[in-house]
């Protein structure tokens, strides 16, 4: 069963939204979530249409909200449908999924508010985020907070790190996980995360330590 949850943007969200990169957004009177029912976290549309007349995998830009608030998020769709890549397992998909840790933690405004506004920032993050690594890993959450792109050198991926619900977090500069799935998929991970690698299709990852 369809989620049903809608979202209307207002003027002064699509003057925001649209200086981010992938911005150009169709002006619709509203944006219906294409998840599933009861799904776990924030609500998902495909923002950018032209990337249905691609095969999946592709690179896109999705309309992401809950809430606090709404954001444009990019990256890879999964290998069999046109949502992203890490999307909640069904949805009407039958790609085998896994289930992410989903423990939660918040970042202050102010942090928020710095990766938000750092040079060529991929997208705009709000201060709730949820871990993204596979449910049941030992040690450490982690999530991508911002992927900041710099001219003559590697992207920038900012990562939270934090131990524990209650403990305190840190902003991190992280290296990406290598792996390369079969669909040419790029693991969205960083470099020796536990557990499944999230580059499409499940696939369980040979390094089972965070380091």
């Amino acid at each position: 069963m369809p989620c049903r949850a809608f979202l209307t943007l207002t003027d002064d969200d699509f003057t925001r939204l649209a200086r981010l990169p992938g911005g150009e957004l169709v002006d619709e009177d509203h944006y219906m979530c294409d998840l599933y029912a009861d799904h776990p976290g924030p609500h998902i549309v495909l923002a950018d249409h032209c990337a249905l007349d691609e095969e999946p995998p592709f690179t896109s830009v999705w309309l992401s909200w809950d809430p606090t608030g709404c954001q444009l998020v990019t990256g890879i769709s999964c290998a069999d449908c046109a949502l992203p890549a890490s999307h909640p397992d069904g949805s009407g998909c039958s790609a085998p999924r896994y289930p992410h840790c989903g423990v939660t933690t918040t970042i202050t405004a102010e942090e928020a508010e710095r990766l938000n506004n750092l040079p060529n920032a991929a997208h705009e993050m709000g201060t709730e985020q949820q871990c993204q690594i596979e449910a049941g890993h030992s040690g450490a959450h982690f999530t991508l907070l911002q992927s900041q792109e710099q001219e003559g050198m590697p992207e920038a991926d900012w990562w939270l790190v934090w131990p524990g619900t209650e403990e305190p977090y840190e902003i991190t500069v992280l290296e990406p996980c290598p792996y390369v799935g079969e669909e040419e998929d790029l693991c969205l991970h960083p470099l020796g995360h536990e557990g499944s690698h999230d580059a499409g299709p499940f696939y369980h990852a040979g390094i089972l330590a965070v380091r």
